[in-house]
Parts: structure tokens; sequence; C-alpha cells
């Protein structure tokens, strides 16, 4: 084995080792089989944006797209279909003449034929971008529009944006919208008929709206709607997170609050078991400023604590804050919930980040823990969870070394996050990791951060000479390096004699 780590750094002095080491590793070490992957990155000189994706009754999934080219001032967006293996099958830009118009939600409205029920904040081209207004369309399963309706759902308010609207398709039929319609503090609810038709409306403000509403759901027995917000109701606790309770006529009538510490951007689905699944952030007073962890929380039906499961929690010298974190289940034995380690708040971040994804049994037990990146800046959109045990996840990457003032949209496809990802089957261009080691470069310590309970990380020198042995016992590991020389060391996670991970780590003072 050294004589070929030996032969390897002689290659590097023509640069040869850099190209072939991803692949010759498994000389080395035996490896375990490759889970299937399929990503969609457009990578085009335009700025994209992802967004909001729902999983359809094919099995196929919807998204929003957003692209500007840099000779626009504005975006142009798209609804694109994939199919189960993350293939493109299609996609429609929308859009109205002399009008702006920004889609951010759908659900799947009808099964046969297939039908879509789709909302878009929009305003009239040139006009002040804050008077906006909302259109509805139904749509079948080409996207072609059967119908639109328009209203002009704000209060008088004047703002560019809503935050996180929600549609839900009522189990009578028509469905009900919900958004704060971009203002803290003034929620909007609004029903409407399977035609589109107004039906009943509702505005909060104040304490009974809240900051901003994350997610709308049914109840547990799907007699009442829960909207869940933070900072509406306070009670003086340090319970910031809450669900309303909303009956069919829209006006609230109990309010729910999530344990103490709990909250920003919670979402919720309920389990065959009738308890909540909740996924969000997790912010201790004992934490650093500004620095939170992503959790997963099952609930009974009075929002009494089953169990919880925190997934990154806490490693402050990676992760300021987990940025956007959401959460989703197609099997309540399979809870996947994401985020961004090292999320930053701006548009051209200059570091780079991971984003983070978890996978949690029904008991708040983590069963592992995969990432993307490292080698440019992350950031997660969306994650939808697929019948097959994976998921169907959405991301930004801006490599600020490389890119000018562009980010390019990735889909990323997993049929499983259980199964290991074979080195000799991966490009330079790694999707997901079972091991990060950071700070890289690092001098007088570095992480490694691993799911893989049990297993060992080996670092080799640039002679192919092990000169560290590490055991893993726990998902953040600390390494003494200050004794090390300096130089570029190459770094291994081996399980039961099957290599899981690798890397090159450089040492600096």
């Amino acid at each position: 084995m050294i004589g070929l780590w030996k032969t390897l750094q002689r290659m590097s002095n023509n640069g040869i080792m850099k190209r072939l080491i991803i692949f010759l590793a498994p000389i080395i070490l035996p490896y375990i089989i490759i889970a299937q992957t399929n990503t969609v990155k457009f990578a085009t000189e335009a700025n994209e944006i992802n967004g909001f994706t729902i999983m359809d009754s094919d099995y196929n999934f919807i998204s929003f797209f957003s692209s500007k080219h840099p000779d626009s001032l504005l975006f142009s967006r798209y609804l694109y279909k994939f199919n189960n293996a993350g293939d493109t099958l299609f996609s429609r830009q929308f859009f109205k003449v002399d009008t702006v118009v920004g889609i951010s939600n759908i659900v799947q409205c009808n099964a046969n034929p297939i039908e879509y029920f789709m909302y878009a904040k929009c305003y009239v081209n040139g006009d002040d971008p804050r008077n906006m207004f909302s259109i509805f369309y139904k749509i079948d399963a080409g996207f072609n529009i059967i119908w639109e309706k328009v209203y002009h759902l704000r209060p008088g308010i004047l703002s560019s944006s809503d935050i996180y609207p929600n549609i839900l398709q009522k189990k009578d039929g028509g469905f009900v919208f919900a958004t704060n319609l971009g203002a803290n503090f003034h929620l909007v609810l609004f029903e409407m008929s399977s035609m589109g038709d107004s039906m009943n409306y509702r505005y909060y403000q104040g304490d009974s709206a809240g900051m901003y509403l994350s997610d709308f759901i049914y109840n547990f027995d799907s007699t009442a709607y829960l909207a869940l917000t933070i900072d509406a109701h306070p009670d003086g606790s340090l319970r910031t997170a809450q669900a309303i309770s909303i009956d069919t006529d829209l006006n609230q009538t109990h309010v729910y609050y999530f344990p103490k510490y709990f909250d920003d951007i919670i979402v919720a689905k309920v389990a065959p078991s009738g308890n909540y699944i909740a996924g969000g952030g997790y912010f201790e007073t004992t934490y650093p400023q500004g620095e939170s962890s992503m959790a997963v929380y099952k609930l009974d039906t009075g929002f009494n604590l089953l169990g919880n499961c925190f997934v990154g929690d806490p490693d402050f010298d990676i992760r300021k804050d987990p940025g956007y974190v959401s959460m989703d289940f197609y099997d309540p034995n399979s809870i996947f919930v994401a985020g961004t380690f090292d999320f930053d708040i701006g548009i051209w971040i200059n570091h780079p980040s991971w984003i983070v994804i978890g996978k949690v049994d029904s008991n708040m037990n983590l069963l592992t823990e995969k990432y993307i990146g490292g080698d440019a800046y992350y950031r997660f959109n969306t994650i939808t969870a697929t019948n097959d045990g994976g998921i169907f996840i959405g991301a930004s990457r801006y490599d600020y070394l490389t890119q000018d003032h562009e980010h390019d949209a990735y889909y990323y496809r997993f049929d499983s996050i259980e199964m290991t990802v074979a080195i000799d089957e991966r490009s330079e261009e790694s999707i997901l990791q079972n091991a990060i080691v950071y700070p890289n470069p690092a001098s007088e310590r570095f992480f490694i951060r691993t799911s893989y309970m049990g297993s060992e990380m080996i670092l080799f020198n640039q002679n192919g000479e092990q000169v560290l042995n590490q055991k893993i016992t726990s998902l953040i590991t600390e390494i003494e390096s200050i004794n090390l020389p300096l130089g570029v060391y190459i770094w291994m996670i081996v399980l039961e004699g099957k290599q899981i991970e690798s890397g090159k780590l450089i040492i600096t003072n």
C-alpha cells in the first residue's frame, strides 16, 4: 500500500495524482455499493434560483425555477417537471404582457386527469412593485392554463414580497390560501371554491398574525386548520413558535405552543399515528449569537413533546446558522431534514458551505447525516421525500472564485441516503458525502464530522505513510494537528474495512 502511495506522490509532480486519486483509492480499501444519483445542473450565465417543489401522484416532481440573464433587470419564471429518476420532462415559462409574474406555490388538485392549482404574486411592469396582486391558476399535466383568477388580497399594505405563501386543498373541495403578504404581523386567509371563486376572507394583524407564517396544514383529525407562526399570541415565556387553530369559517379558536427554543421556519406534517412531526430551527440561550441547530420534533395532538432529534448539534466552528431549514417524509420511519452549514446572509458569499441532510426515524433517532458541497457556497432551497425512500433536493451553488455574480441552480435526486457512495464511482465533484473535514486548510486542529460511529479516520502524508489513526465515537471529532509538519495529507474514513470517504487536507501555519 505504501508503495502505491509513493507512486501517486511521484505522479503529483505532473498533476496526475489529483486526477487519478479519486479512481485509484478503492484499490487500497474495499468499497460498498453506490446509491443511485441524478443531478440536474443548469449552470448557465444567468443568475438562477429554484424553489418550491412537490411530488405528484405519478411520482413526478414539479418545481419552480427563476432565471435572470445579465442584460435583464427581471427574472423569468418557469415551472419544471422532472420524472421520478430526476430527468427533465418539460418546462413552461409563465408570463403576462405588462405584468411581472412570480409563481411561488403549487398543489396537485386532481388525480384523474392530473391537474394543479398554483399561486403567483404579481405587479404591473413599471408600477411600484409593492402594489402587488394575486393570480391563481388551474393548470393541466402539461402546464396549460385551464383558468386563472385575479384577486387583490392586500389590505392596504405596500410590500414587494410575501413570506412562505401556503395553499391547502380542502377535504370537501376548494382551497384555503394563507400568507403574511410580505408584512410582519399581517396574516391573510382566503377561501376559494374548486373553481377559484371567493368564498371567505379573514385578515389578522398584530399578535393575532405573528411575525410570519411558515406552514398551513390540517390538524390531526382534519376538523380544523393549523397556522404555524412565530411570535403570535405571546405568553411571556420562551415558547416563540405557535400553531394557531383555525375553524372552517377561518376564525381563530385556540393557540398551541411549540416547546421553547424551537422556532424559525417550522414545517409540520401529521404522521399516520396522529402525532405531529415538525422540523425547524432550534436556538438555545447558551448558543452564540445568531447560531442555531436543525431539529425534528415529535408532538402529540396537544403539542406535548414526545421526542426530538438535533441534526448538526452543535458545531459552531463550521456553522454560523443553518439558514432555511425544511423537513419532509413519505414514510414516518424515514424523516428527512435539511439546511445549510455555514449559512450566511447576503447574495455573493465568499466562503464555502455545505448542505446537510439528516435522516431520522419515528423514534427520533438520527440514522445518518450526509453532506453536499464544501467546494463553493451552497444554499439549500427545498426538499421533497419520495416514494422509494429517497429525496429530491433543490439548491443553488455560487463559486466565489470563478463566477461573476451569478448562482447556478442544482437539483439532486437520491433514491437512498443509507447506501454509501463508493469512491471509484465518483468524480472529483463529489455529490453526496459521508464525512467532511474542516477547517481546510487547518493549523492547530481540525474536525471530522460523520454519522458513522465506530469508523476510523486514517491520515497519510505525501509519502503514503500513515501518520494518524483516530477512532470515531461521536458526530464531531476534534483532532490536534499542531505537531504535524506543514503539507498536503490524504484522509480516509474506514468502517469495517470499507472505505466510505476520503479527501485532501492541507496543514498550514
